[in-house]
């Protein structure tokens, strides 16, 4: 019932500091899927730390290292998921009238 989509807002290019006044730039329009966009994530800004900052442009977060891939694909790429139902569009998958309690 649930594809992944771009969302409203997501930008076109990777904008993790690579260093003074440096981003990664890498294109995004192409990530269809949280897969995608963690795929680059851990390929370009990987780390072996157990907790980890968050590079992207005015974030900082601080984060263990398995909550980055989540809040790099849906805060910063702002990728989630569509009913193919309905057409409702978030972040994450909800129960509404197309998606039978327990299925979202």
């Amino acid at each position: 019932m649930w594809e992944y989509c771009r969302l409203n807002g997501a930008p076109d290019q990777c904008r993790w500091l690579m260093g003074q006044d440096m981003i990664c730039g890498f294109v995004l329009n192409g990530c269809q899927s949280d897969i995608d966009a963690n795929r680059h994530l851990v390929d370009a800004h990987g780390s072996e730390e157990q907790t980890v900052v968050c590079q992207w442009e005015g974030c900082k977060r601080t984060l263990k290292k398995g909550s980055l891939r989540d809040h790099y694909s849906s805060v910063h790429c702002k990728l989630g998921n569509r009913c193919k139902g309905c057409g409702m569009k978030g972040s994450r998958r909800k129960a509404h009238p197309c998606v039978p309690k327990g299925d979202a």
